[in-house]
């Protein structure tokens, strides 16, 4: 099956928390998101451009990700993506009147991956009344027709993960390390969705989400600015080898991973070529696991694995 109906970003992603208020200030304060909105049920939504938001923090007992939503450019590509869904034998759930709302989107739907990932397809985000103010001083973030950044999740079979969002979602290898993870795009940013095989032990399904800012600098502020709040960090700055991104790593609320990056490389399917990463690790430099330890999805502090 090859997909011709394709998602092109990575709109939004949903995850739900215990304390709402902590995440906020997190977003806020650390990376310089902006509160866009908060509903009745107590979700709050962040905004990091001009949509109505990019993140959504809902209240609940379970601390991880809720679901992606990936975006289309329209109804009839909204369509597309359904047919070819139920097509791999996976049932569509058409989103009703309330999760558009909830939302803020024209259509979607909704469905799990093979492995039981909770995915929602849309079309029509809203754009916000108000222009975007970040929260802290702030270049901004990197997301004109590139999504939100990317997230990152866990799965119990990874080939088998990598062929549904190739062959059903249309989203397109970047590169990966055999057996381990691979790193998929849909649209210039070098990969909106990645999928680690998951490990002995993660007990969460959210691995990381990573934003991306205008001005390395930015990258700094947040590095300054969570070693003051004392949050802890997950790694030190260092530089991807595949995308090439500056980042670093901080644990963020939930106990999972945020990434606060600039300068990844952009992607041009005229002229890339699958590449694969092999050895003990991908950074050109540092990312060093804080202590040499790593955090394990669960509060659990676990020691380094090879990557």
């Amino acid at each position: 099956m090859v997909a011709k109906a394709k998602v092109s970003e990575l709109g939004y992603i949903g995850f739900t928390t215990q304390n709402t208020d902590k995440w906020t200030n997190f977003l806020k304060e650390v990376t310089g998101m902006q509160v866009s909105d908060k509903a009745d049920d107590g979700t709050v939504y962040m905004r990091i451009d001009e949509r109505h938001h990019r993140f959504l923090i809902h209240p609940g007992e379970e601390e991880d990700v809720s679901y992606f939503g990936f975006l289309v450019k329209d109804e009839q590509e909204l369509y597309g993506i359904a047919a070819q869904v139920e097509e791999a034998g996976i049932t569509v759930t058409p989103g009703t009147k309330g999760d558009r709302e909830s939302r803020n989107v024209l259509g979607m739907i909704k469905f799990n991956d093979p492995t039981g990932f909770p995915v929602e397809v849309f079309y029509g985000a809203q754009v916000a009344k108000t222009p975007y103010y970040a929260s802290r001083e702030s270049s901004g973030f990197k997301t004109e027709n590139m999504g939100l950044g990317h997230g990152v999740i866990w799965t119990p079979d990874l080939m088998g993960s990598v062929r549904f969002y190739r062959d059903v979602m249309g989203l397109v290898i970047s590169d990966g390390f055999v057996g381990r993870a691979f790193f998929m795009h849909c649209n210039p940013r070098h990969h909106s969705l990645a999928l680690f095989q998951q490990r002995p032990g993660v007990n969460k399904r959210m691995n990381h989400f990573m934003v991306q800012y205008n001005e390395i600098d930015d990258v700094g502020l947040a590095y300054d600015i969570a070693e003051k709040r004392g949050d802890q960090f997950a790694t030190t700055l260092g530089r991807h080898g595949n995308d090439q991104n500056v980042s670093f790593y901080v644990t963020n609320p939930s106990g999972w991973e945020t990434e606060c990056a600039w300068g990844a490389r952009d992607v041009d399917d005229e002229v890339w070529q699958t590449e694969h990463y092999g050895g003990k690790g991908d950074p050109y430099w540092l990312h060093v696991r804080h202590a040499n330890l790593e955090m394990g999805l669960g509060g659990q502090r676990q020691p380094q694995q090879s990557r």
